[in-house]
């Protein structure tokens, strides 16, 4: 970038920062997409980070005294976290090992991404975490290529990049408030938690802003110098990378709109919202609620102090010659009743006004607990609704999606379909940035064209043993084809067994060797009767266990040989068997005919 254009930018920042209100950056006309996607991100951090919902609470019942306002506050409880953490979580999937693979040509590079990266030492562990939630949270956020530069004093004293070490990049995320400017393919600038040394009155403070403008050739490191009200700055080229191409960038979500020419993203779990936001007003509503009404409250007839002295709460204190609290009712002059004392009061009778007394003197009223009962009910309805609209669902009570009373296996595979798109398209947006990152940072450390490939995930694990049961269940209850069958059951055993490898191959086997494999006993039964089927394939299907057992025995290397191979032997047990059996029964019609 020419030296002219980042002083047009300095400029334009200075102006903004003399007019923000209380001089705070995030208060400043940053214009764009800034102001909506600051206040997106802050009503998504009430449900990812549990903040106080200052807006939804204060706006919502502007009556309210301070007393229940500063009630709201300390009994405030972040209820939808937890759904949202987990929503976010399901999304690791994504990075299941089996599920991608990242070939790197040269094992120094191997190394150092997945070893060696400075902070997270593994940059794949950065995108798994840090990425991925950040992206759901704050999808105007920006991805930068950060680095860790050696450098060197010369013999003047000043310290420069030192062009005989390695530079080191790992990635960094910038929040979208400390997202200034962002020009899409051109540059960013970026508010840094850095602090400058400016003054300010008599004195010198640490106050001043550090920024970093990030080009498509070099980065900028811009310092606020002189005194803090004049709102100068110094810009100078922090690192040249020459990339051609801007190292930042945004996160994304779904795109939504354009704002003077920047595009604003809302996050992929922004249906979620409305729905979140009214589970935490209500709940917060219902505490208050519950905690002025829902208790039962003692009702009874004043009863005097009766304490020796005591005048109205007051007794005289004769050797002091003063007037002092009665210990008995503290000064209130009437008894005070614990729920460890006894209530106690006069007989009626017609000459006192206790015989006109309708109930015994002492009593709790109760209040009506359905409507508190309700709106926890809505509270349940509101989070399963929230998470639906973006196919997560999940109700409090610990039900999958689907799997709810009165739901069948073709509902919840329709309710995977649609969490399957939903996850492909968050998973294809990080292998993005992942792909754009590591291009970069490779170019940068290694001063070459990356030759690192990235093969994304095409498919997840979206399905429990249990649901896939269900399904099976429901598949042969309806006809489906034994082909289908077949595949529904082998990808049952590898999700029951994700983590043997065996197991797996051992049911790709049953299902390439075994015709029967998806037949009950009585469908057997009847083809066998009607001879559509070998005798051979018959006991390989009752006999199959102990002859592959027999196969692996025999075999080392039979996890690694062809399926056709494998069933030759296995058809090769089975007949010797038939074969045997054919004898011996040969053999006991000899010996019937004889005793005959």
């Amino acid at each position: 970038m020419e030296e002219n254009k980042v002083i047009e930018i300095l400029k334009e920042v200075s102006s903004k920062l003399k007019n923000a209100k209380k001089n705070d950056y995030e208060n400043a006309d940053w214009g764009g997409v800034y102001k909506k996607a600051k206040e997106h991100y802050e009503e998504i951090e009430v449900h990812a980070c549990g903040d106080f919902p200052q807006k939804l609470i204060g706006s919502n019942f502007p009556n309210e005294s301070d007393v229940e306002k500063q009630y709201r506050r300390n009994s405030f409880q972040p209820t939808t976290k937890p759904y949202w953490k987990k929503a976010v979580k399901r999304l690791n999937r994504i990075w299941a090992e089996q599920n991608f693979s990242i070939d790197f040509k040269d094992e120094t590079a191997k190394e150092y991404f997945t070893e060696e990266t400075p902070l997270y030492v593994n940059t794949f562990a950065f995108f798994r975490s840090i990425a991925t939630q950040s992206k759901i949270n704050d999808p105007n956020g920006v991805l930068v290529v950060d680095f860790d530069l050696p450098v060197k004093q010369t013999s003047e004293g000043d310290f420069v990049i030192d062009d005989s070490k390695e530079i080191a990049p790992y990635p960094s995320i910038y929040e979208c408030d400390d997202v200034l400017m962002f020009e899409e393919g051109d540059f960013t600038l970026l508010m840094s938690e850095e602090k400058s040394i400016v003054e300010f009155g008599n004195g010198k403070v640490k106050e001043g802003y550090v920024m970093y403008l990030y080009t498509t050739t070099e980065i900028w490191r811009i310092v606020q110098v002189g005194k803090k009200v004049d709102w100068k700055f110094e810009a100078k080229v922090y690192y040249t990378h020459d990339l051609g191409y801007l190292p930042a960038w945004k996160l994304k979500g779904t795109p939504e709109e354009v704002i003077n020419g920047a595009i604003y993203y809302e996050s992929y779990f922004a249906g979620a919202l409305p729905h979140l936001n009214e589970a935490v007003i209500i709940h917060s509503t219902n505490k208050s609620v519950r905690n002025k009404v829902s208790f039962p409250t003692r009702v009874y007839y004043e009863q005097k102090c009766n304490a020796d002295g005591c005048n109205n709460g007051k007794v005289f204190n004769e050797s002091e010659n003063s007037w002092g609290n009665c210990s008995k009712c503290n000064g209130t002059g009437s008894v005070r009743f614990s729920p460890f004392t006894d209530y106690i009061h006069e007989t009626p009778n017609l000459t006192n006004d206790a015989a006109n007394v309708s109930f015994p003197g002492f009593t709790y009223v109760s209040p009506d607990g359905g409507i508190i009962k309700d709106n926890e009910d809505v509270i349940d309805k509101y989070m399963s609704i929230a998470f639906s609209f973006i196919n997560f669902e999940g109700t409090p009570d610990g039900n999958k999606a689907g799997l709810g009373e009165g739901a069948t296996a073709t509902k919840t595979k329709i309710d995977r379909e649609e969490q399957f798109i939903s996850i492909l398209d968050i998973s294809n947006d990080l292998f993005e940035l992942l792909g754009w990152y590591l291009d970069a940072a490779y170019q940068i450390r290694y001063n070459k064209e990356s030759e690192i490939e990235i093969n994304p995930p095409k498919n997840f694990e979206l399905v429990s043993s249990e649901e896939m049961t269900a399904e099976i269940s429901e598949a042969k209850s309806n006809g489906i084809p034994s082909v289908v069958l077949s595949e529904m059951m082998v990808d049952y055993v590898k999700k029951k067994f994700p983590l043997n490898a065996n197991v797996s191959r051992i049911a790709e086997i049953a299902q390439y060797s075994d015709s029967l494999f998806t037949l009950d006993d009585s469908t057997i039964q009847m083809i066998q009767t009607g001879g559509n089927v070998a005798k051979w394939e018959v006991i390989l299907h009752y006999n199959f266990q102990q002859f592959m057992y027999q196969v692996m025995t025999e075999k080392e290397n039979w996890a690694e040989m062809d399926l056709i191979e494998v069933h030759e032997l296995l058809k090769a047990k089975a007949i010797q068997k038939e074969s045997e059996l054919n004898a011996n029964r040969q053999t006991a019609d000899r010996i019937i005919e004889q005793l005959a």
